[in-house]
């Protein structure tokens, strides 16, 4: 006697978890500045490497500050510096090999001057972990010898995401900037709006958006915000029924021309990948019996983890930030930098909500021409649509701060915020991979001839052919008027 057995190709679900990581250090100060406030800063987190090791997950990653400060002669300046990080996350069952997804979110960023006249950077990392195996799942499709196996089967739902183009494209711009000498800090925002097939290839176009805090050449501080259009066209390396669009910027830089151009040049390198769906569907063994032989059922759980898809979309939020109690009225706003935290989701009805904080750090000067800066958490809330079989996304968040008003205690803010979501789905099942000598007695023969039997609710013929030891045929040929599952009570004729 042989077993036989079917491969099915599917995406399994390993593990799944997040891991968080602090990062606690000194920043120096560029050589020969000396700070007497530190007016602002702003933070971006990357995930360098992901390796899979045998139960646990090695994570390296880097996180970049730009920092602008007052020195001690009340010069403004500004910096960048770069401190790399390494964490490690238990996961049970990952093995060398597996696919390995991380996505890395700063959930909390503070700055302040220490008494040895450098910097205290402390920040809070939450390293969103995704792991997945394509090794096949063998499972039980009969036995040789065998002509009377009865196997029972469940229809699932397949979505795999396919990589149709990767490519790094650098997006350039001189645009116009009216007395600008110097860009302190800048933060770009990349809107996805529409993701299109045109001649074999995905046109992707969008957005970026800067949001800088400038010096003018009367040694003001002022804020510039622009908007520059992109329309690309990615070659794909194959087709799909439906695609989206991923894009992160790499590489980036702006820096201003001088005052006699009146020019502020761009350059971002931003990665597109656009993703294909692949749908199918495959039936999968959940039990098995055999009126001849009496086995036990090898039960195997599976995980699956099924791509559902993406979508980006565009939000608008408003609100009023106060300055808090001891500090100076707002004579001037100056700038206003965000950090979107996503604290929540829900999916409900073909759509997903998300809940969070816009971590908002503004910069005013008061009547006395002095920089001040506070930071404050803004609510919000989205909602896009959402496949019906998604049970979780993977969201990246993005926004920029409009100063639309600001005076004594209070500044008005108008945000942007810019969202790429990717759906997944999963399901969990137990899938016949084997069988086994049936260790318990034998139990005293069913008394032959014809039974009539009382089935319970949601009960199958499978069922009570596999409580009767009788053949599926023999079960539901007898009663072909009756549908399955069965209500409590229902009769039912049988031959055993």
């Amino acid at each position: 006697m042989e077993l036989l057995w079917n491969e099915f190709g599917v995406q399994r679900l390993v593990y799944r978890g997040t891991q968080q990581t602090q990062i606690e250090g000194m920043v120096p100060l560029p050589e020969g500045k000396l700070s007497a406030e530190l007016a602002d800063y702003s933070a971006s987190v990357e995930v360098i490497s992901c390796r899979a090791e045998e139960n646990k997950l090695a994570v390296t990653g880097s996180i970049e500050v730009t920092s602008v400060a007052v020195g001690e002669d009340g010069g403004v300046f500004s910096f960048v510096s770069t401190s790399d990080f390494s964490c490690e996350a238990e996961a049970p069952g990952v093995n060398v090999g597996m696919n390995t997804d991380a996505l890395a979110v700063l959930k909390a960023l503070s700055m302040r001057p220490a008494a040895s006249g450098q910097l205290l950077l402390e920040a809070v990392i939450d390293i969103e972990l995704t792991v997945t195996s394509a090794a096949p799942i063998r499972a039980l499709s009969g036995i040789s010898g065998l002509d009377d196996l009865e196997l029972r089967t469940t229809e699932v739902s397949t979505g795999r995401r396919v990589e149709l183009a990767n490519e790094t494209i650098r997006l350039g711009e001189e645009i116009s900037s009216d007395g600008i000498d110097e860009v302190l800090k800048y933060n770009l925002q990349l809107s996805v709006r529409d993701t299109n097939m045109e001649n074999g290839g995905a046109c992707v176009s969008g957005m970026l958006s800067l949001n800088a805090l400038c010096r003018s050449s009367e040694g003001e501080i002022v804020q510039l915000v622009r908007s520059i259009p992109f329309r690309e066209t990615i070659k794909l390396n194959g087709t799909a029924d439906e695609v989206y669009a991923v894009c992160e910027l790499r590489e980036n830089s702006v820096r201003s021309l001088g005052t006699e151009f009146s020019l502020i040049a761009v350059d971002a390198d931003v990665n597109f990948r656009v993703f294909g769906m692949r749908r199918g569907k495959l039936n999968m063994p959940i039990d098995a019996f055999s009126p001849s032989l009496d086995f036990n059922c090898l039960l195997e759980r599976i995980e699956i983890l099924n791509s559902e898809g993406g979508t980006c979309g565009q939000f608008s939020v408003r609100d009023n930030i106060s300055v808090p109690e001891g500090y100076p009225d707002i004579f001037t706003a100056l700038h206003a930098s965000a950090n979107p935290i996503v604290t929540g989701i829900r999916f409900e009805g073909g759509s997903m909500e998300a809940e969070g904080l816009l971590c908002t750090r503004f910069v005013y000067r008061s009547s006395n021409n002095a920089l001040q800066s506070f930071s404050e958490d803004v609510p919000f809330t989205i909602s896009m649509s959402a496949p019906a079989m998604a049970d979780f996304a993977r969201i990246r968040l993005s926004a920029q701060p409009n100063i639309t008003g600001g005076g004594g205690r209070t500044a008005q803010l108008s945000f942007s915020i810019d969202a790429c979501a990717e759906f997944f789905g999963e399901m969990k099942l137990d899938a016949v991979v084997g069988i086994a000598e049936n260790s318990e007695k034998a139990k005293a023969d069913f008394v032959r001839g014809i039974v009539v039997y009382n089935a319970c609710e949601g009960e199958t013929f499978f069922d009570v052919a596999k409580r009767f030891r009788i053949s599926l045929a023999a079960a539901s040929s007898l009663n072909a008027d009756i549908r399955e599952p069965f209500k409590n009570g229902e009769r039912l004729l049988l031959i055993v």
